[in-house]
């Protein structure tokens, strides 16, 4: 596992998706506390789940280039 996508936060649990498409459950305690749908998740060298600044604002930017070319053709 690569990184995971930060699917939807309920509760204390976070639900994320893998590279894989298959999901994996948190305790919200286990996780960065500024945690947000749509962060991506990687493991630093001690094994915890980090926040992926740079990939999430990538993500985040080609989502939003893809709606907008829909929008354009609608």
């Amino acid at each position: 596992m690569e990184f995971l996508s930060v699917d939807k936060i309920e509760n204390s649990w976070v639900i994320c998706e893998d590279e894989l498409g298959e999901k994996h459950e948190f305790n919200i305690s286990e996780l960065p506390t500024e945690i947000k749908e749509g962060d991506i998740l990687t493991l630093n060298p001690a094994g915890k789940w980090i926040i992926n600044y740079k990939v999430t604002e990538s993500r985040k930017k080609y989502i939003n280039q893809l709606r907008n070319k829909i929008y354009k053709q609608n």
